[in-house]
């Protein structure tokens, strides 16, 4: 139950090599404070590598957590992923990713955030059904170890239960949470 972000700060793009200009953020967002601090301990006492590259950890900082209200605007910094696995008339698995604009992409949000809170309290929450709009989104198609995936990033309307709330953005909104996706901010 975590997600993270996308590597933060200015860089710069030359032949296809990306070459960050310190200092570079990175935000890990967890209802479970244990997780939290045993990663952060594990992340500043170790030599880290990326893309082969030694890199240190200099320092961390507790980000306080903005005000969560019932219904806001908020900013995807990940993109927001919603998806089916469905199987074909062959017989064969098929994972079709849902966009802001189909009914069943704020279904499986609601249906999702449900299970998260089932899983992290122990109980189905009781609270009313979350709905999330789209005000502006852009699609973004990755590929995460051989696999292509399909989110959105923008701006969203969400209304839901307050506590169902913090929850989506202790640990994400949407699927694939812990691959870096579903992370968002209020706008």
């Amino acid at each position: 139950m975590f997600t993270f972000s996308k590597l933060i700060g200015r860089y710069e793009i030359k032949n296809g090599t990306i070459t960050f200009i310190l200092p570079v953020k990175f935000i890990i967002s967890s209802p479970l404070d244990r997780f939290v601090s045993e990663l952060a301990n594990t992340m500043l006492t170790s030599k880290l590598k990326l893309f082969g590259e030694d890199i240190y950890v200099e320092e961390m900082e507790v980000l306080g957590k903005p005000e969560i209200k019932s219904r806001m605007e908020i900013r995807m910094m990940t993109p927001l992923v919603a998806y089916s696995t469905l199987i074909t008339p062959e017989g064969r698995k098929k994972t079709y990713y849902y966009n802001p604009l189909e009914p069943e992409f704020a279904e499986l949000i609601d249906r999702n955030l449900r299970k998260k809170h089932e899983a992290f309290y122990g109980k189905k929450p009781r609270a009313r059904k979350t709905s999330i709009k789209p005000i502006v989104f852009n699609e973004r198609v990755l590929k995460y170890r051989d696999n292509v995936i399909k989110g959105y990033t923008g701006k969203f309307i969400i209304d839901g239960n307050k506590k169902l709330l913090e929850l989506a953005y202790d640990c994400g909104l949407g699927s694939k949470n812990s691959q870096g996706f579903g992370m968002f901010d209020p706008a």
